[in-house]
């Protein structure tokens, strides 16, 4: 992963906070902000001034409206508002880099400013009609922002470059493989909740586009009207820093269609200024065969017109979810079916919105501030939060009316939850009193007991690091689910190989004595060559390093006949991934390396890869666009995750050979279906679906029975044929469990844990009842 992760945990403290904000911002003022999303002003310059024309300054020929009546007024006095004149240039050449998407966003008295513009010929573009206050303007390239003071009546200067970074060279092609000409090429950002989507340029005649000087957070797609916008792939796993240069193939998706509604309250009076989002934002992103991570497209938005109307074309067919909001109502949210070439109309009813307000105060009775508070919502509507004010009372607004999750949380305070009950029009009141956490608390020392000063003791595969002080003590938590954790125990901070992993370690008052024995310092090396299918060298390959589950940066990659050597690393156990552009990843899953050692893969070669298109059947009381389609090997280990694209999903590449197709969802029986993949060929699946009952099974943990690292589950009908072979993930309380429909029969059910654990336990499935099974590890 290289420097990547280390780019990643800096962008994420330092650029995502900037840009998320505005949402917490919007969740104090939840309302006054969601009314106005942003700022669209093409107001024609006056002769002579230097400005770039009104038509360079859009991003987007679908002409998203970002509206606000107040702050886009076409009669703003220009001696109460001000403007910023954006110049941007490439840092290589210092010429102005034209068409370049740039975004001004701000919260400025109570409103969010949102602007998405375009560079001009002079590398230009001037955002007016801003009230006083700080703003950021931050270009399509991650990390390349700027923070500015607007003043009435004055123009702001924001002076920006673009530094070397890789170039991108790639072909848009249709759901046949045919290429596509004039298709927008489309660029976004990675790891932020509201991605703006700026058209890069178009593809040619032959479906060929390049891309200048990019960055390894940035996403690349494409679209056009007729098929809407495709998968967005992120830079990162596939650049190794600095000028490359890096290829791509853009599949659009089958077809699009269009939606026209109309928005009214419960009165059916219409709406006007109501934000209108047809999908769903998709931050973490998914893995591919080929070891990328792609994006779904962000959502695409309007706003209603003064009567409630509202029109949205370049819609990829399949089903969607369609969000309205506006102040003083509560958030709509519902599917929608787009069909290929054909328009679809939607009418919607708005009701009026619920409030949560109260009080937090610690277990003493003290009113306790800046506590954050919040309500969680089901996707895709945003969970709204507040900070609680200095004596200790929130208010959150705009909320939909039903049954919903709250919680307040505080470091070191720690934290309460509920389930309020919130009605349409109402105010529902919680006042709450903080429950401090458990922490894991200890000294870190040597093989001759000195303490170690400065060295990070890391939880699980989180980024945060907790210091140890002079003394070698530190404090890690609190945690509010007391289940064991893993640390990692290193000299140096971030994703870099620990010197100590220390397995099962639960919070509690006790301290814990870590030592690192002398031969845990790094003097092992991992080395080996790999080449392609047909036995010759490949080029542009990545290799990934993960340290017990936990990714490591700055790995190098292989020379230019594929040999490599990655070290000194610690001695522990690690898993090697080996990527490369259109063939599917190679993965070494266990190396266990001892002190000094020098572990020799030998050659590895990549597989030869095809792709996999289904085709799913349905009945009609059947939710299609719930259907979780991923592609395993026999291992179980998961290669891929299908997009749902009407009632068909895309694989590849995959390595060819038997694999099988996972087909889970909600109501939907699981399956796991085989076929086998034919290098240079496509296979082709026809999948019907059928309605199932609901089956939760948990694996409940003691401290003898900690799952350390990932856990194995299978199920298996009565028959033997297999309903799920996977790996589980804990939930965000922490527990292991697998959520799936099952048809009414007997299953078996079987667990491996990667420590040795195990458990299994028979399962009868009744129709129309939700069926609950325990199965204990031992």
């Amino acid at each position: 992963m290289r420097g990547r992760v280390t780019i990643a945990i800096l962008l994420v403290l330092v650029g995502v906070a900037l840009w998320l904000i505005l949402a917490n911002r919007e969740s104090v003022e939840v309302g006054r902000a969601i009314g106005n999303p942003g700022v669209s002003i093409d107001a024609d310059p006056a002769p002579g001034d230097g400005r770039e024309p009104a038509s360079a300054m859009r991003t987007d020929r679908y002409a998203e409206p970002q509206l606000s009546e107040e702050h886009a007024s076409a009669g703003h006095d220009p001696r109460l508002h001000g403007a910023i004149l954006v110049r941007v240039t490439w840092q290589e050449t210092t010429d102005p880099a034209v068409g370049v998407g740039v975004l001004g966003y701000g919260f400025v008295d109570g409103h969010q400013v949102w602007l998405e513009r375009m560079t001009g010929v002079q590398g230009q573009v001037l955002l007016e009609g801003l009230r006083p206050g700080g703003y950021a303007v931050q270009l399509d390239r991650p990390g390349v922002s700027s923070s500015v003071q607007v003043e009435a009546g004055k123009q702001s200067p924001v002076d920006l470059q673009i530094p070397p970074g890789p170039d991108v060279e790639g072909i848009v092609v249709d759901a046949q493989g045919r290429p596509v000409t004039g298709a927008d090429i489309v660029l976004s950002l990675a790891g932020i909740a509201r991605k703006p989507l700026f058209v890069a340029g178009q593809s040619g005649s032959d479906g060929k586009f390049h891309l200048r000087d990019l960055h390894a957070f940035n996403l690349v797609g494409a679209r056009t009207r007729a098929h809407g916008t495709s998968d967005l792939h992120l830079l990162i796993p596939l650049v190794t820093g600095g000028k490359e240069l890096v290829k791509l193939r853009i599949e659009l998706p089958a077809g699009a269609g269009s939606l026209t509604g109309v928005v009214r309250d419960v009165a059916g009076e219409p709406l006007a200024a109501v934000a209108i989002a047809i999908g769903r934002e998709d931050i973490a992103g998914r893995r591919s065969a080929d070891g990328g991570v792609r994006h779904a497209p962000p959502p695409q938005r309007t706003l209603t017109d003064r009567d409630g109307n509202f029109a949205v074309e370049g819609i990829a067919a399949g089903d969607h979810a369609v969000l309205a909001e506006r102040d003083g109502f509560a958030p709509h949210t519902g599917p929608v079916a787009i069909s290929a070439g054909r328009p679809t109309t939607l009418e919607i009813r708005l009701q009026a919105a619920a409030t949560l307000e109260g009080r937090v105060t610690d277990s003493s009775g003290e009113a306790l501030a800046k506590v954050g508070v919040e309500v969680v919502l089901p996707p895709p509507l945003r969970s709204p939060d507040a900070t609680t004010a200095d004596d200790g009372t929130f208010r959150i607004g705009n909320l939909p009316p039903g049954e919903f999750l709250a919680r307040a949380r505080h470091h070191p305070q720690g934290e309460a939850s509920t389930r309020v009950t919130l009605i349409a029009g109402r105010v529902t009141r919680w006042d709450t009193a903080l429950v401090a956490g458990l922490s894991i608390r200890g000294v870190v020392v040597d093989h001759r007991g000195d303490a170690l000063s400065g060295w990070w003791v890391g939880v699980g595969g989180h980024p945060k690091g907790y210091k140890t002080d002079a003394e070698g003590l530190f404090e890690a938590g609190p945690f509010t689910v007391p289940r064991a954790r893993r640390l990692r125990v290193s000299s140096t901070w971030g994703f870099r190989p620990a010197e100590l992993v220390v397995e099962a370690v639960h919070p509690g008052p006790e301290r814990i004595r870590i030592q690192v024995p002398e031969t845990a310092r790094a003097s092992a090396f991992i080395i080996g060559t790999v080449v392609g299918p047909d036995g010759r060298e490949i080029p542009a390959t990545n290799l990934d390093l993960e340290q017990s589950g936990d990714p490591i940066s700055d790995t190098p990659r292989p020379s230019q006949d594929g040999a490599f050597r990655i070290g000194p690393l610690p001695p522990g156990r690690y898993t090697l991934s080996l990527r490369s552009s259109d063939l599917p990843a190679i993965r070494v899953p266990s190396i266990n390396l001892s002190a000094g050692e020098e572990h020799d893969l030998g050659v590895l070669r990549f597989e030869a890869a095809g792709r996999l298109d289904v085709r799913l059947e349905a009945p009609s009381d059947l939710v299609l666009r719930s259907a979780v389609l991923r592609v395993h090997d026999k291992s179980g280990r998961e290669l891929q995750r299908g997009v749902l694209v009407g009632a068909r999903a895309s694989f590849g590449p995959l390595p060819a050979r038997r694999l099988r197709l996972c087909v889970r969802g909600d109501g939907i029986a699981a399956r796991m279906i085989p076929f086998e993949i034919v290098a240079a060929a496509t296979t082709s699946l026809r999948v019907v679906l059928s309605k199932a009952p609901s089956v939760t099974i948990h694996f409940p943990e003691t401290a003898r029975s900690a799952v350390a690292g990932g856990l194995r589950v299978t199920i298996t009908d009565h028959g033997g044929e297999s309903a799920f072979d996977g790996r589980l993930r804990r939930g965000r309380d922490g527990n292991l469990f697998v959520r799936l429909s099952l048809s009414a029969g007997s299953y078996r059910v079987v667990a491996m844990a990667d420590n040795g654990l195990s458990g299994s336990a028979s399962l009868a499935v009744a129709s129309e009842i939700p069926n609950h099974l325990s199965v204990p590890l031992r």
